[in-house]
């Protein structure tokens, strides 16, 4: 059943979450985000795979894949078995079926699933044929209660519980699911020192995501105190102002709580307002000090792992892109937000005679630095137009400028120089 665990935790999550319901059209209205975020990031950064057709009109791999991902869904939820069938799937649905002989079965299935962890299963009528019914128990179900008319059946987590037997109209199967709310650690990865710094929450199937629109400051750092079997106390709650499927808070230390929502209902503004993420810190590692030397790293969108793209200044006195760490520059403040960006030579970024490409002068042009989250910021023009780095720096190195969209090039990490990477 691990294959089957894996389908329904992508469909609940990932799939379910890229699904354009609210008609964004700033994707041209495909019917599916490309790219979803798992740390402090908004929806849409980008289309995958785009092509454009004959017409002028755009389509994505994601889009079909996505499609064809939601049409698959009712055909996964029962599938015939040699002697019978499995359930794969839980929500409430009636199934015409039949037995290894032919003979017909209707089954109807109650559950409101997975907000609750309850399931019931009724036969709807008499069938002389014995039939097995495979129910999945999913691995991270670990206290998991089956009974058939009442009388209990012993069940293992992460395979399936098969019941064989001639089945009567009116028979009964009801599945009690372990609902606690897990916390779960990240891997530490040498190439990033903080990286072990993070936990997810997982309630059954569902991940949950924090919300830049749910109470609480999102980037707040967040400890938690779990049981010895790493559950933390998780209830149902309607703080969240926005449309969702189900909205959680979750203990925290201290007597503290926060909220989280299911991860695909989370983000789903594509734009900062909904600012998500389904790794929470445990600690803030990410505050600049805007007054001290920094560098600015391009998150370079085909980097490999422990690679570093910084941004410095070439020998034309442009702003470029190279593997490495880049330059140091300082930021020296003219009024709130914007700033004169000083580089190593003691000159100032500054915009070219036609306005379309950057240069160093003596004086420089003020820039407005946004915050966007955590150690990443946007950097505009007086025109507001934002700096974007390049994802391809052997074959178009250069900072250059374009409408703000939020794509990953526009988004810069800012690294304090003495601290970290």
């Amino acid at each position: 059943s691990v294959f089957a665990d894996e389908i329904e935790k992508s469909m609940y999550n990932a799939l379910l979450g890229a699904i354009n319901f609210n008609k964004n059209d700033r994707n041209g209205i495909l019917p599916f985000d490309s790219y979803s975020p798992l740390l402090f990031n908004t929806r849409f950064r980008g289309i995958g795979g785009q092509k454009f057709m004959a017409d002028g009109s755009y389509y994505g791999c994601c889009a079909c894949i996505g499609s064809a991902g939601t049409g698959l869904i009712g055909m996964y939820g029962a599938m015939l078995t040699e002697h019978g069938f499995n359930f794969n799937l839980y929500t409430s649905a009636e199934y015409n079926l039949h037995s290894p002989l032919g003979k017909k079965i209707r089954i109807k299935m109650n559950t409101e699933y997975p907000k609750y962890g309850t399931v019931d299963i009724v036969i709807q009528n008499d069938c002389p044929d014995e039939i097995d019914i495979g129910l999945r128990i999913p691995e991270w179900s670990e206290k998991t209660l089956v009974s058939v008319n009442g009388e209990q059946f012993d069940v293992t987590p992460g395979a399936y519980a098969h019941i064989s037997r001639v089945w009567n109209a009116g028979d009964y199967i009801t599945l009690r699911f372990d609902m606690r709310c897990k916390l779960i650690w990240a891997f530490s990865d040498e190439s990033d020192e903080n990286s072990g710094d993070h936990v997810a929450l997982r309630r059954g199937p569902i991940v949950l995501a924090r919300d830049a629109r749910l109470p609480g400051l999102i980037e707040n750092a967040v400890v938690f105190e779990p049981d010895s079997m790493g559950y933390v106390p998780c209830k149902i709650s309607d703080a969240a102002s926005f449309e969702s499927r189900y909205c959680f808070e979750v203990a925290s230390a201290g007597g503290n709580s926060i909220f989280a929502v299911d991860y695909a209902s989370a983000g789903s503004t594509w734009d900062k307002e909904s600012m998500m993420t389904a790794w929470i810190p445990t600690k803030n590692y990410w505050t600049i000090d805007l007054s001290s030397p920094i560098r600015i790293v391009c998150p370079n969108a085909w980097e490999e792992k422990g690679q570093i793209f910084g941004v410095y200044v070439n020998s034309e006195g442009r702003l470029a892109v190279k593997e490495g760490a880049g330059d140091i520059f300082i930021l020296e403040p003219t009024s709130a937000g914007l700033y004169k960006i000083k580089t190593e030579n003691d000159k100032y970024l500054d915009l070219s005679e036609n306005g379309e490409e950057t240069q160093i002068s003596e004086n420089g042009v003020s820039w407005k630095i946004i915050h966007f989250a955590q150690d990443r910021y946007n950097i505009f023009d007086n025109k507001g137009r934002s700096l974007v780095g390049s994802n391809d720096v052997a074959a178009d190195p250069y900072v250059k400028f374009a409408p703000y969209s939020i794509s990953p090039m526009q988004i810069f990490r800012f690294v304090q120089v003495g601290k970290g990477k």
